[in-house]
């Protein structure tokens, strides 16, 4: 699976914006790592010291555990009143980019974003160091409860 580092992200779109004469007509298709689950696991227990275990799961086995309660239902059914034939159901959405991962049909050109931003983060593990990751539950959403997003005082 591609990961992200968002600040990274943040300064690929500069350099489209600053290299036009490279830039355009790319497909910038950026990446932190693509990386396999069991990796992601084994880099949360060296960094947190904490315990993580990778089950690799088939679909039918990840339809069943509950995250979805109808996965055969359609996705966006509220906007089309579920006749668009257009609209898939859960689990057609959601296999098509498991899958994706899965057959490793993502891969970046990790040497063009070197060149690109050579101070970029390059790993899971390196991201979560910087960032003082601890796998502990924490909101990702900038909201009123991220003190000072919203200071009255400002």
């Amino acid at each position: 699976m591609p990961l992200i580092y968002l600040e990274d992200y943040g300064s690929y779109a500069r350099w489209l914006f600053d290299h036009p004469e490279r830039s355009n007509g790319l497909e910038l298709h950026v990446g932190t790592e693509d990386i396999a689950w069991k990796d992601v696991a084994a880099a949360f227990t060296e960094v947190t010291g904490k315990k993580a275990t990778h089950w690799d799961l088939s679909l039918d086995e990840y339809f069943t555990l509950g995250i979805f309660p109808e996965p055969d239902a359609i996705v966006g059914r509220a906007a089309g009143g579920g006749n668009d034939p257009t609209l898939f159901t859960f689990r057609q959405n959601f296999s098509g980019f498991w899958n994706t991962w899965k057959d490793e049909l993502t891969k970046r050109d990790y040497d063009l974003l070197d060149e690109i931003l050579p101070t970029r983060v390059k790993s899971i593990k390196e991201w979560m160091v910087k960032v003082g990751y601890t796998g502990e539950p924490s909101s990702v959403l900038k909201d009123y409860r991220d003190q000072g997003f919203f200071a009255k005082d400002k």
